[in-house]
């Protein structure tokens, strides 16, 4: 009786181990899928950026950017643009699947790093 509920406990934690082992290669491969959409369309002009290069690594999504023509490299561009796309409810659920984006924007100057998680787009909302 001992032997079987030990064998049954280790079913049970090793398929857990299983599932979340699945799941994280299938959020890493939507990673992957959505970086090659966003490269198929390159460059692409956002809310004063020019997003031209993207892949992943893992559940995060790189994008590199720089600052468009006629537009200067401030905070409030770079708030607003985020801003507005964690008002995209595709984003969102891209983001509650574990995704994460690391945004670098970069200019002749200065350069600027930002994570935009599901953490992120809700402390904008609130």
């Amino acid at each position: 009786m001992r032997y079987s509920l030990l064998l049954f406990s280790c079913l049970m934690f090793s398929g857990c181990a299983a599932d979340r082992e699945f799941q994280e290669r299938i959020v890493h491969e939507i990673a992957r899928t959505r970086a090659d959409i966003i490269n198929m369309d390159l460059p692409i002009s956002y809310e004063g950026l020019n997003i031209f290069q993207a892949r992943a690594k893992g559940n995060i999504i790189y994008i590199s950017a720089d600052i468009e023509d006629g537009h200067s490299f401030n905070e409030a561009l770079i708030n607003n643009a985020v801003y507005n796309q964690c008002q995209n409810r595709e984003f969102k659920k891209v983001l509650e699947s574990g995704i994460e984006y690391h945004l670098s924007i970069v200019n002749s100057k200065k350069q600027k790093n930002m994570t935009i998680n599901e953490d992120t787009c809700n402390a904008i909302e609130n």
